[in-house]
């Protein structure tokens, strides 16, 4: 039995860094359509503050108008959304899973030792 110990704290540490790669490169996939907008208001802003403003006021404008006339494709923004919700958990999980076995003791130790002086405290002015 004490040798399954470290071979699944092995096995923990493999699982956390493939799903942080895994999470890491969904989320660079999936957002990779923001660089597009933001490549054209990067030329733009070579212009100064007058070339912004308007690219952005044609961005509030198409948005207003997809909004205002239902032209909002709800499939593929959910799908985007389910993408991205997927790729946080796997992120939460393997830093989860990565965090070291050594900082749990010390945390739970902590709160040990905060909720033993918070009893002195009780104790001290309860009987004042």
């Amino acid at each position: 039995m004490a040798h399954q110990k470290p071979s699944t704290n092995k096995h923990k540490g493999y699982l956390s860094k493939l799903l942080l790669t895994a999470g890491l490169a969904t989320l660079v996939a999936d957002l990779s359509f923001v660089t597009q907008p933001l490549a054209a208001l990067l030329d733009r802003s070579k212009q100064g503050t007058l070339g912004i403003l308007p690219e952005l006021g044609v961005c509030l404008l198409n948005a207003t108008h997809a909004i205002a006339f239902h032209q909002i494709a709800y499939i593929p923004l959910i799908s985007r959304i389910l993408v991205l919700f997927c790729a946080m958990v796997a992120l939460i999980a393997g830093v989860a899973l990565l965090r070291s076995k050594s900082a749990r003791p010390r945390i739970q130790t902590i709160e040990l030792l905060l909720s033993n002086e918070a009893e002195r405290r009780e104790i001290s002015s309860g009987s004042r």
